[in-house]
């Protein structure tokens, strides 16, 4: 998924490979993490995603977002656009909540179903992460909603998304 982002990235920004990341482009089926570093000149940056980049408020403790949700569907609890220049890549949940009610997260990309990612009810170990077979990217002025669907009512959930971003340095 890296290798991807960074190529969406260049392609929004309208780069080579080269001027984006200031190295060569891995050939497929020989990426390694550290081959797809950028070099200290790249145009373009690589993130971890934290909870701000999915527009959610800045009071979350270390570790990720609280959300007070309803048995069944809760629609758009994330609701945003992704800012121009800007690819977002998402590969996982982390859920900090002991038993957590979370059974499933709709993606959805501009406007249209992209992922219905099944999830584990009540984990037994608190900040079990999950990783998905079928990450979703989402580029830049796209549309981002998600919706989380709950076996019960939970107060609070504490979901963090696993994920990168990549867009030009400031």
């Amino acid at each position: 998924m890296r290798r991807q982002v960074m190529k969406e990235a260049a392609r929004i920004n309208n780069m080579s490979w080269k001027d984006a990341w200031a190295t060569n482009e891995p050939t497929p089926g020989t990426e390694t993490y550290a081959n797809l570093l950028p070099g200290p000149e790249a145009a373009l940056k690589v993130e971890d995603l934290i909870y701000t980049d999915l527009g959610q408020a800045n009071i979350a403790p270390v570790g990720g977002q609280f959300w007070g949700l309803a048995s069944g569907q809760n629609v758009n609890q994330i609701n945003l656009n992704i800012p121009a220049g800007r690819v977002v890549g998402i590969y996982g949940v982390s859920i900090q909540t002991a038993n957590p009610a979370l059974v499933q997260i709709d993606v959805n990309i501009g406007g249209r179903t992209a992922r219905e990612w099944p999830t584990r009810p009540g984990w037994s170990e608190i900040n079990d992460q999950m990783c998905f077979l079928d990450p979703v990217i989402i580029p830049g002025t796209k549309q981002l909603t998600m919706d989380f669907w709950e076996a019960t009512a939970t107060v609070p959930e504490q979901i963090t998304f696993l994920g990168i971003y990549a867009e030009p340095k400031a």
